[in-house]
């Protein structure tokens, strides 16, 4: 079974590598160009729907510029740092949540209404509420 800290420390290792790629002034496209994949692939793996190993993550790395080495101290630091991932992914989190419930069959109520109201075809949308 998975650590309890496992999502939280996942969560900071994303924003870290966004935060890296910003840093060095990449675009999602550019660096979808370096790693011969779609700018769709590296936004899914930005925002954790992709997880990725860590075969792929020392070619992020070499593709941001930065070494694996860099990152890791920088993890660590924040890791370890308290409350250091509460600062770090404060802000991705609530753009996450923008306009969404806390409840995630809340949000496939909602979801459900506004389809109904603007008189679209029903659809379900399978993907779990991420917090």
């Amino acid at each position: 079974m998975a650590h309890a800290g496992s999502r939280q420390d996942y969560r900071l290792f994303l924003s870290i590598l966004r935060e890296m790629r910003e840093a060095a002034g990449i675009t999602q496209v550019a660096l979808a160009a370096r790693l011969h994949s779609s700018q769709s692939f590296v936004s899914k793996c930005e925002r954790g729907e992709r997880r990725l190993d860590f075969v792929e993550w020392l070619v992020f790395c070499d593709a941001i510029g930065a070494g694996p080495g860099v990152f890791l101290k920088r993890f660590l630091a924040r890791r370890d740092a308290p409350h250091g991932l509460a600062s770090a992914t404060a802000g991705s989190a609530l753009r996450r949540r923008k306009g969404r419930l806390d409840d995630s069959l809340s949000y496939r109520k909602t979801l459900h209404k506004r389809n109904v109201k603007n008189k679209r075809k029903k659809r379900t949308i399978m993907r779990p509420y991420r917090r």
